[in-house]
């Protein structure tokens, strides 16, 4: 009994020791390293590790091939430590997978004596240094993925090396210096990935050599210099991204070659030019974004030919002329963004075909519609709610020219216009063009002081004679766009001057504008808003210097629309002069009477709650009754610039 029983504990001792011995004692110490410096007693799963054989006791996350370790996957498992360095031991090792941790320190070099190694790992840790040149050794190595880390300094070179790899990625969280050329070695690369770094320096262009590579990701780096026509040579690429650069020159023709392409993303950098014609080529593209650049001149027509586009954003270029109809091919488009450029013209009906559209965005140009059933297609489907004026008429932020120009007195010598002041009334003006025949040529004679000045004499004119006026309203450069937008030009309007007119003399005078200082103190970042309102007043004169008693003058003072709380008085009548009201709230737009020598007084009082170096622009104007001509004209008008910001938020 006693034989048989030492029997069974010797043959229970042969048999452990056999089943430890089914992996070499230095595979298994690399695993207790790990273990040991990664925390393992509080992994998210650590089942069976350090219990017997690795792989006879089927430790958590460990694949075995014949009496050998082949792959590590340990992701998402809570290990908190350093990467040890006897993982280079594991001399048979295929994968090994440590994603999504909270790894820090650095890559072991060791790492680069796993000669059997297809697939490296190492993504959303903590891990800091530099990329390890020796890891160019890993001769067979397939997929590098680095990405999601803290690592600094250089991409090495010698990763050009790595003849068999399919897989490079390298958005760190931080590397700098150039794009090593010698990565343009890498013949089998499939997914190249270097995004969200400080990447200086121009795109290579051996990357055209790539001839099986599908994505491309150097987006958000500082590269500079021209895109490299050899990117065309990409024929298998599916996905280019090189937005949120510093690329400058224009976008070279050879990517319309790119008959694969599906996602384009060249946005916020410094591209000039035109958009290439041949784009409209790229038959599969579904993602197209070429915003916040410097393109310029027109929409291509090709690009109705991308019927599987699903997003196209150009917005924040200096795109000009017109929409093409052909955009409305687009029968697959979602989400369409032209604000912030030059264009002008007609909204084309063809939109109301683009039946899967969801959002369109056309604030910030020049452009208008006539046809309901365009305008509510686009107010429909609005731009994105956290973007300013998108919930107001698609026409609201249009630089349009103004509405009801009219001749509103003619003398001998002058002509006398008034128009309604147009929608969009941020930082801009108008402009007055005359010619003595209907087709011109037209030369600019005024500029407004501001979109609030809507009337307008024009003097020095010959008697007897016919003039043709159009008028243009120009929005200058603000924090929505920063390009000046042209509206289109008004339709004519003609006026004959009179043989003979009675002469006179109209004055408008400004005095006692007052505001409240506005200290830094009370100024409320970013948006500019002053913590209190800031009190305005001010008060216009009009005065009839000319022994001729006139009836029906007209006088229109506009507010601000920066001027809330607004009243106004009128008093301090002269020599029969009669004010048309004797207070209110709203706009000074009359028909005066001013007897000979007389005069009349207008106090405006407001408050504004925004500062601002673009002001507020006071100005007003009065022409003479019909047949009569005014003897100085420059006393007409009067402006005068307040240093408070625009309302409704330009300006913010």
């Amino acid at each position: 009994m006693k034989m048989k029983l030492k029997f069974l504990m010797t043959l229970t001792v042969l048999l452990s020791t056999s089943a430890w011995a089914a992996v070499p004692q230095a595979e298994r110490n690399a695993l207790v390293a790990l273990y040991n410096s990664t925390d393992g007693a509080n992994w998210s799963d650590n089942t069976n590790w350090l219990v017997g054989d690795p792989c006879d006791n089927s430790w958590f996350g460990i694949v075995c091939g014949t009496n050998t370790i082949t792959e590590i996957s340990m992701g998402s498992n809570n290990l908190v430590g350093i990467i040890p360095v006897e993982l280079g031991n594991l001399s048979n090792l295929q994968r090994l997978n440590l994603t999504l941790n909270q790894l820090s320190g650095t890559i072991p070099k060791e790492l680069s004596n796993l000669s059997n190694l297809n697939y490296l790992y190492l993504t959303s840790n903590r891990l800091s240094g530099s990329i390890p040149k020796e890891l160019s050794n890993l001769s067979n190595l397939q997929s590098l993925n680095l990405s999601r880390n803290q690592l600094s300094g250089t991409i090495p070179k010698e990763l050009g090396n790595l003849s068999n790899l399919r897989e490079l990625s390298l958005f760190t969280n931080q590397l700098y210096g150039s794009i090593p050329v010698e990565l343009g070695n890498l013949s089998n690369l499939y997914y190249l990935f270097l995004e969200s770094n400080q990447l200086n320096g121009s795109i290579p262009i051996e990357l055209g050599n790539l001839s099986d590579l599908h994505y491309l990701r150097l987006n958000s780096n500082r590269l500079s210099g021209t895109i490299p026509g050899e990117l065309g040579n990409l024929s298998n690429l599916q996905n280019l991204n090189l937005g949120r650069n510093q690329l400058s020159g224009s976008i070279p023709v050879e990517l319309g070659s790119l008959s694969n392409l599906q996602h384009l993303y060249l946005y916020s950098n410094q591209l000039s030019g035109s958009i290439p014609v041949e784009l409209g080529n790229l038959s599969n593209l579904s993602w197209f974004n070429l915003n916040s650049n410097q393109l310029s001149g027109s929409i291509p027509v090709e690009l109705g030919n991308l019927s599987n586009l699903e997003r196209l954003f150009l917005n924040s270029n200096q795109l000009s002329g017109s929409i093409p109809v052909e955009l409305g091919n687009l029968t697959n488009l979602q989400y369409l963004y032209l604000n912030s450029n030059q264009l002008t013209g007609l909204i084309p009906a063809s939109l109301t075909n683009l039946s899967s559209l969801v959002s369109i965005d056309t604030r910030f140009n020049a452009l208008y519609s006539n046809n309901t059933a365009v305008n509510d297609f686009i107010n429909a489907r609005p731009c994105w709610s956290g973007n300013p004026f998108c919930s107001e008429d698609w026409q609201y932020t249009q630089t349009q020219f103004p509405a009801n120009i009219q001749v509103i007195a003619s003398s001998d010598n002058s002509i006398s216009l008034q128009w309604d002041e147009t929608t969009y009334q941020a930082h801009g003006h108008y402009k007055i063009m005359m010619a003595e025949n209907l087709t011109g040529p037209y030369s600019e004679v005024y500029q407004t002081s501001s979109k609030n000045e809507v009337m307008y004499t024009h003097g020095g004119l010959n008697p007897n004679q016919t003039y043709y006026f159009k008028l243009i309203t120009d929005t200058i450069p603000h924090v929505y766009n920063s390009n000046l937008v042209t509206s289109v030009e008004s339709v004519a309007l003609s006026e004959t001057t009179a043989a003979s007119a009675t002469p006179t003399n109209l004055t408008l005078t400004i005095s006692g504008v007052q505001q409240t200082p506005a200290q830094a103190s009370v100024v409320k970042v970013p948006v500019l808003k002053a913590a209190s309102l800031v009190d305005i007043s001010y008060s216009i004169q009009v005065s009839n210097d000319s022994a001729e008693s006139l009836t029906g003058a007209t006088f229109v003072h506009l507010l601000p629309d920066d001027l809330l709380n607004v009243a106004w008085t009128c008093d301090n009548e002269t020599n029969g002069a009669f004010c048309p009201a004797t207070n209110g709230g709203g706009n000074l737009n009359y028909l005066l009477d001013l007897p000979a020598n007389s005069s009349m007084t207008f106090n405006i009082t407001g408050q504004s709650d925004v500062i601002d170096a673009g002001g507020l622009i006071i100005v007003a104007s009065i022409a003479p009754p019909d047949g009569y001509s005014d003897t100085d004209i420059d006393t007409n008008s009067v402006s005068v610039n307040l240093d408070v910001i625009y309302a409704n938020g330009f300006e913010q």
